[in-house]
Parts: structure tokens; C-alpha cells; sequence
């Protein structure tokens, strides 16, 4: 029954790395159409996050370790992509780059009220 349970994980990653992989194109493709950091800043974390995906699965499958090893070595990536994330939020932004700190509720989608109304 365990081999099932290792089967059902390798297809997961197989389909995260290769979801994750055709959002880091995508994303490689409006930063260089931008040049734009914040996209730049969003791929290096997707890329994390994809290599915490392979390196998770080379450390079970390929390197033999144990798969709590492994998830440990997933979570460390993980946490490097989202430490990347957060980092970008609280840099200081170029001029004419969007800084998500200073949107106002209406720049979120949120409702549009009035000064007024507030």
C-alpha cells in the first residue's frame, strides 16, 4: 500500500513542477516584455518554488533519503520563496513601479467609495 501512496506523490509533482514550470514562463515572458523587478521578484519565487518541488523529489527518489528528510528539504526552499516575497513587498520600489503597500481598497478591487463616504 505504501508504493501506492509514493506514486500518487510523484504524479502530484510531476503536475506542480510542470504547472509551476508553464508559470515561470509566462512570467519570464512579461518580465522581459516589462522589465519590470516586481516580475522579476515574482519569478526567482516561483523558481524557488519549483525547486522545492524537485529537490523534495530527487532527495526521496533519487538521493534515498527518508521522506521526512525530504519534506524538510522542501519546506526550506519554500520558505526561501515566500522570504523573497515578503522582501519585495517591504524594498523600496523604483519610481513608476507599483508598491502594493500604498494601494489604496479600490486599487484591490475592493468598492469604489468616495472620499466622502469614508
Amino acid at each position: 500500500m505504501e508504493h501506492v501512496y509514493i506514486l500518487i506523490l510523484t504524479i502530484l509533482k510531476i503536475i506542480s513542477v510542470s504547472l509551476g514550470a508553464i508559470f515561470l514562463f509566462f512570467t519570464y515572458r512579461a518580465y522581459r516584455k516589462h522589465a519590470s523587478r516586481p516580475l522579476l521578484v515574482l519569478m526567482v519565487a516561483i523558481l524557488l518554488m519549483v525547486l522545492a518541488a524537485v529537490a523534495e523529489g530527487a532527495a526521496f527518489q533519487v538521493l534515498g533519503f527518508a521522506l521526512e528528510q525530504a519534506h524538510v528539504i522542501e519546506a526550506v526552499f519554500t520558505l526561501a520563496a515566500f522570504a523573497v516575497l515578503v522582501w519585495s513587498i517591504l524594498v523600496p520600489h523604483r519610481k513608476g513601479e507599483i508598491d502594493i503597500t500604498d494601494l489604496e481598497e479600490e486599487d484591490l478591487g475592493g468598492p469604489d467609495r468616495s472620499a466622502e463616504d469614508r
